[in-house]
């Protein structure tokens, strides 16, 4: 137990340095990747992080990018597509861990990372992760068909945890905000037919969620 607390004293250590000091990326990545991949829910958290801080800092080339999004898209979706199972039991199910990555993926510009919080959507159960991965995707300002197809399924309910007002609400926004880079968006069929799904008096949904699909089918 103590070489381990070691150990993880120690990256923690060398991470700090590196992203202070080092002028190759790639070795911080690496160092990033070792605590990203440790079975502690706390060293997973510390990577995502740090990779937060590389964006932040301007410290991410574009040779960068791949091994970036790489990371947090394995920290994504650990638990619930990258599982590691010990003594019958799912041991790498860390919504908070999934819920950072989601959020970070946001803040990378990287066309790759829609494609990653798509496969977070289609298989995450818990909503507030959900709601981070369509924040998210809204705050990339990207779409693709995949995405429109995964909005669709959030607005119609198609799973247990896609039935929030929250999530409708928050996908809305995400979809609105998209629009205002990529005005094309609602042209996509599968997409316009679920915010007609909302806007519907009969949906069951509160006011204040109808307003806004009907504010966004308005747009377009």
């Amino acid at each position: 137990m103590k070489s381990k607390i070691l150990y993880c004293s120690i990256l923690l250590f060398l991470v700090s340095t590196v992203l202070l000091t080092a002028t190759d990326n790639s070795v911080s990545l690496s160092i990033i990747r070792t605590m990203a991949e440790s079975r502690d829910p706390n060293q997973k958290l510390e990577a995502v992080h740090s990779l937060e801080n590389m964006i932040a800092k301007g410290m991410m080339s574009s040779e960068d990018g791949d091994g970036v999004l790489s990371i947090l898209t394995f920290l994504a979706c650990e638990g619930i597509v990258n599982i590691s199972i010990d003594s019958f039991h799912i041991d790498n199910d860390h919504s908070q861990v999934r819920n950072e990555a989601v959020r970070v993926l946001g803040e990378t510009d990287h066309p790759g990372a829609v494609e990653s919080l798509v496969t977070v959507i289609l298989n995450e159960p818990i909503t507030y992760v959900l709601s981070t991965a369509v924040t998210s995707c809204g705050q990339l300002g990207m779409g693709n068909k995949k995405m429109n197809a995964a909005f669709y399924l959030i607005l119609t309910g198609k799973k247990e945890a896609y039935i929030s007002d929250a999530l409708v609400y928050n996908t809305l926004l995400a979809i609105k905000q998209i629009m205002k880079v990529d005005d094309s968006l609602m042209i996509s069929s599968i997409l316009r037919d679920g915010v007609i799904h909302v806007a519907d008096t009969e949906s069951g949904f509160i006011r204040k969620t109808r307003q806004l699909a009907e504010e966004i089918l308005a747009d377009k």
